[in-house]
């Protein structure tokens, strides 16, 4: 994505996403979609999920402004804060992005696994536990990047706990997890660099990026939330799950539908687009 993931994906090009609570764990009341449901899914939350041309989600309210589905006006720069449409954003003068409607997911066949940098933070542990055994895969790098400096990661994940922020690095009672690139001017070390891109013109994710958890400031994260579940959640944000949608975020924090995308993420190839991925319904699994 260039500098997308779920922002909130607000500093949007920079940040991925900043999460607060949810509904709950891993289970939702509601019955897990269908394929075509899973596949709406994997459009809102990774094919175009965080861009400036974002198709109809949940988070940014197209079903609200129907008019904003109007191609012609989203590539019109006087379109944003226009008042039919409300809710669009404009691309950034000279914005490219030739992955907009393909898959984007860490190439760990060809790189490998997922390099983590977790600073020994349980919750992260526990979010790479319970992923990897839902996912039946091993997915993370736990040793290899775990001594190298913050600024020299070159690949992978780093976890900083205490330091999730909201939109603009705002704090506030229900922000207790963001996923953002390191070049974005909230990161750790406000590097705010030039080139934010956590992922390339292929779709193969290399991130730096970095999973914050928790809020030290007693402003922040106040509302008894689980560190447990949002690790999770946030991981499952770094690993391509973009945009918030029904099941992940709406509702519960994440659900048998955002396992079925994780799923589906990790089973398909980068850069397909969604007449080329094999959908499948792996959750909830039949005993």
């Amino acid at each position: 994505m260039k500098s997308l993931l779920g922002l909130a994906f607000t500093a949007a090009l920079v940040t991925l996403q900043g999460c607060g609570g949810g509904g709950g764990g891993g289970d939702s009341a509601a019955p897990a979609v269908d394929e075509a449901g899973i596949l709406e899914n994997i459009k809102i939350s990774n094919l175009y999920g965080g861009n400036a041309f974002s198709e109809r989600d949940a988070y940014w309210g197209f079903e609200e402004y129907p008019e904003c589905d109007d191609r012609s006006k989203l590539d019109d720069p006087e379109f944003e804060g226009d008042e039919g449409c409300p809710r669009v954003r404009s691309a950034p003068v000279d914005w490219e992005d030739e992955t907009i409607g393909r898959l984007k997911k860490w190439d760990i066949a060809s790189d490998g696994l997922i390099p983590v940098k977790h600073n020994n933070s349980q919750y992260a542990h526990h979010a790479m536990d319970v992923i990897e055994t839902k996912m039946g895969v091993m997915l993370f790098d736990r040793n290899s990047i775990v001594n190298v400096d913050y600024y020299e990661v070159e690949r992978g994940l780093i976890v900083s706990e205490g330091t999730a922020t909201g939109m603009f690095g705002s704090i506030s009672p229900s922000t207790c997890g963001t996923v953002e690139s390191r070049g974005s001017q909230y990161a750790l070390g406000g590097e705010n660099s030039e080139d934010p891109s956590w992922f390339d013109e292929n779709g193969v994710i290399f991130g730096p990026l970095v999973i914050h958890i928790g809020q030290d400031d007693p402003r922040g994260c106040s509302q008894g939330q689980d560190l447990n579940e949002i690790a999770v959640h946030e991981f499952m944000h770094a690993l391509g799950m973009d945009t918030h949608f029904q099941g992940f975020g709406i509702g519960p924090i994440y659900s048998d539908d955002a396992w079925n995308v994780l799923h589906n993420i990790l089973i398909n190839y980068q850069y397909m687009d969604e007449f080329e991925l094999n959908i499948e319904k792996r959750f909830p699994e039949q005993e």
